[in-house]
């Protein structure tokens, strides 16, 4: 079976990187077969003080604060895996069977250069929000139409190391859409992934996060900027934008009537 890096980035997650370490440690296959590894910021809180005790296994690198991008990739630096995972200090896996789930489904398929799943969205207090990609239109790659709207959650990401290293990584001067890029940049390559059918990882929506919708004016820049990168002209890049948004508008509208009818259920059971 494949071995794998479970790269997680941090800094002062004091109050939710232990459920990502559970999540790791819970892992039901051999635990030879996969390394965590740490990139920290320089944290100031007890975060490496609860990853110490709790992963004594725990490769752990120490960074000043230099953007998620050059903290994924040390990640890949330092990673000795077949396959690469990216999660979050906030992020964690769906259940214990990922890993081998995983595993026998790369050498079922003849271990493809990368694969993508589903996340689980859900609150810090436990409500399940959605799943993505929920619409079969998105479980199948097709490069057109990633260069319009970026399906593919890295969080559900398991790609092949040397991928991640032919292709120099992520693109460091962005700051929201680092990985939406290296999608773009695969898939101009003809370096496709295959869709897993199954929920890999949880999401998890904070107050306060760092997300593509709080600094909106700065990701249109950036999708612009990497579609223009991808070989895109001016206009057809302003169309994609919008139809982007678009796509995020409608979800964001479903998902809060989907909250509102869950809300008024729950008054009606009382």
């Amino acid at each position: 079976m494949p071995k794998f890096s479970v790269v997680t980035c941090t800094l002062n997650s004091e109050d939710y990187i232990l459920r990502n370490i559970a999540s790791v440690n819970a892992q039901n296959c051999d635990h030879e077969l996969f390394e965590y590894i740490v990139i920290d910021g320089n944290s100031s809180d007890a975060t490496l003080k609860i990853i110490s005790e709790n992963m004594p296994g725990a490769k752990i690198f120490n960074y000043p604060p230099a953007g998620i991008s050059h903290a994924m990739n040390m990640g890949t630096k330092h990673a000795s895996g077949e396959y690469i995972i990216h999660l979050h200090s906030d992020d964690y896996f769906a259940d214990e069977t990922i890993l081998k789930d995983t595993a026998e489904f790369l050498e079922q398929n003849n271990n493809p250069p990368w694969i993508y799943g589903q996340i689980i969205y859900r609150t810090d207090g436990g409500n399940d929000i959605g799943v993505f990609p929920t619409k079969k239109l998105f479980r199948k790659y097709s490069f057109p139409l990633m260069f319009f709207y970026n399906y593919i959650p890295h969080q559900a990401v398991f790609i092949r190391r040397e991928i991640l290293e032919e292709a120099s990584g992520f693109d460091m001067k962005y700051n929201y859409l680092m990985d939406y890029a290296l999608w773009l940049k695969l898939g101009s390559e003809k370096i496709f992934p295959m869709y897993f059918d199954r929920k890999c990882a949880v999401y998890s929506r904070r107050k306060n996060q760092k997300s593509h919708t709080s600094n909106m004016k700065d990701t249109i820049k950036e999708s612009f900027m990497l579609r223009r990168q991808s070989g895109g002209n001016s206009i057809f890049c302003l169309f994609a934008g919008m139809f982007d948004e678009f796509i995020r508008y409608t979800n964001r509208s479903t998902v809060f009537l989907s909250q509102i009818k869950k809300r008024i259920a729950f008054a009606n059971m009382k």
